[in-house]
């Protein structure tokens, strides 16, 4: 343990400088399905990351009180959060690690309650984790969501830079540039991997190639 470290506690993620507002959301976004994001803090170690974690799963480390998940808001801006964290979450995982005190159970294994332990601090952690920064993108769990009245807005959304009802989405590269003119043009952020959208829009255009075969006149 580092308590009487002053240099406690820091942000250990890679990258910082370079994150863009939404990058909390695209680091949760894995495997198909949008995971929590939440501030990891390891007592144990001092120190402190933005991890994705899923609700279903308990880490070891957690579940013994060396460490602790607090989940964010998807909306939390990136950009900013450095900084608020700087001034204001750390000094209280500061005031947090003095209290931190770890025992050893039958088995030797370090264990800790750390909100018995500094029960006071965890409150006002959680209370300043409630107003992080926030961006002002918009959350869409779907492609649906951003078109509710016809796909025909998409189709016009995308031209004439690119034809939807023809596209190749089995190339990802397309898909990629698909979803980034949608999230663009409707000022939003589509809450599923880009397997997952890739899934979608191929639902939408078999769906619409379709319709057209239904309306084309047959010729006797």
């Amino acid at each position: 343990m580092k308590s009487e470290n002053i240099d406690t506690f820091k942000l250990i993620n890679e990258g910082i400088e370079d994150w863009k507002d939404t990058e909390f959301i695209e680091l949760t976004l894995t495997k198909g399905e949008l995971k929590d994001i939440v501030l990891y803090v390891d007592w144990y170690d001092q120190d402190a990351m933005l991890a994705a974690s899923d609700p279903r799963e308990i880490a070891c480390d957690v579940f013994n009180g060396l460490a602790s998940e607090h989940p964010l808001s998807h909306s939390v801006n990136a950009v900013k959060f450095p900084q608020y964290y700087e001034d204001t979450i750390r000094p209280i995982l500061q005031e947090i690690g003095k209290k931190y005190s770890p025992c050893r159970d039958v088995r030797g294994d370090a264990k800790c309650d750390i909100e018995y332990c500094a029960r006071d601090e965890i409150r006002q952690l959680e209370y300043a984790l409630r107003w992080v920064p926030t961006h002002s993108k918009i959350l869409y769990s779907d492609i649906d969501e951003m078109f509710p009245d016809s796909f025909s807005e998409l189709v016009d959304c995308l031209a004439p830079k690119i034809d939807f009802v023809e596209a190749d989405l089995g190339d990802m590269e397309v898909v990629m540039e698909i979803r980034a003119e949608i999230e663009r043009s409707c000022g939003g952020v589509i809450l599923k991997s880009d397997d997952g959208v890739q899934f979608e829009l191929e639902q939408i255009q078999d769906g619409m190639k379709l319709d057209i075969d239904v309306e084309a006149p047959r010729i006797l």
